[in-house]
């Protein structure tokens, strides 16, 4: 509920309207909603003509609470909190993930820009944070929870959820590569990010190398050629493979048929190989030179 509120600076007074909310222990606190200045501006500003507003706030709202509200339904910040747990203090490290996954999805910007998007959204209704906890350093901070078996349990549970609870259909997978700039210095011991044949042809930076098939998400050395990888990421599609833990028949038991489905970069004597001793079909986009697919 918003009230009208007095405080001093320098021994002058000025009004604010604050909202009062509680924090996440509880405890009562307040938010300042709009600075009215002084008694003068005040009183100048209820002189005015009737009926108009003091001032407008414009903040993005469809697409942020809907992908907000879908992550409430997959309970995607609990999930994660399950397995990279924190003392209770201040964001969570399921919210600093939710977080930049809903810029990464609405409005890709550094983690130093995290706090000036995210306070133009109605997130600041959905998830009130302190402004330092937006700071990018917070957000790096938190990283150190998640390793990569953490990450891969925590895919597990939500791809079992989307499986099992969401009827999401897996007799079709596409299988896809890319890689992307990073800024990590020379220095830096990371491993993934190397330098090699980036998309952007920004040969002076190292890139970094995600991919997908389906629901299930890996990373790998961006050096190497799509057709140099095939071989590794289907031996994590195979049943019994037992070369990762989010395989994928963690989560397709009920799925009898299906289908593999990649582009001309993975195109190899070898990775057919693989193909023709696996349980699934295959299908591979090639096109023309110069040719623009759909």
């Amino acid at each position: 509920m918003a009230s009208l509120q007095s405080y001093s600076v320098h021994g002058n007074r000025y009004w604010r309207i604050v909202e009062s909310f509680r924090d996440k222990r509880g405890r009562p606190r307040i938010r300042v909603v709009r600075h009215l200045g002084t008694a003068q501006k005040l009183l100048e500003c209820l002189s005015e003509a009737p009926g108009r507003p003091l001032y407008a706030e414009e903040r993005d709202f469809g697409a942020t609470a809907a992908l907000w509200d879908t992550a409430q339904q997959l309970d995607i910040v609990r999930t994660i909190d399950t397995h990279a747990r924190k003392r209770n203090q201040g964001p969570s490290v399921g919210e600093y993930l939710l977080l930049a996954a809903l810029n990464r999805a609405l409005a890709p910007a550094s983690k130093r820009k995290l706090g000036v998007w995210y306070r133009n959204t109605i997130l600041v209704r959905l998830l009130p944070l302190r402004s330092a906890a937006l700071r990018s350093q917070r957000f790096w901070d938190h990283m150190n929870y998640l390793d990569e078996s953490t990450l891969q349990r925590i895919e597990n549970d939500i791809t079992r959820r989307l499986v099992e609870e969401w009827k999401v259909n897996l007799q079709t997978l596409f299988y896809d590569t890319t890689n992307f700039d990073t800024f990590l210095s020379s220095e830096n011991p990371a491993r993934l990010a190397q330098r090699g044949h980036a998309k952007s042809k920004r040969t002076d930076l190292r890139i970094g190398g995600p991919g997908a098939a389906g629901l299930l998400g890996f990373s790998y050395p961006s050096f190497l050629a799509d057709l140099r990888r095939e071989p590794e990421r289907l031996g994590h599609l195979q049943p019994g493979s037992g070369r990762s833990s989010h395989s994928l028949p963690d989560v397709s038991r009920e799925c009898q048929s299906i289908t593999l489905v990649f582009d001309k970069g993975n195109n190899s004597a070898d990775n057919f190989e693989d193909l023709d001793g696996s349980p699934y079909h295959s299908l591979v986009l090639w096109s023309p030179p110069n040719t623009k697919i759909f």
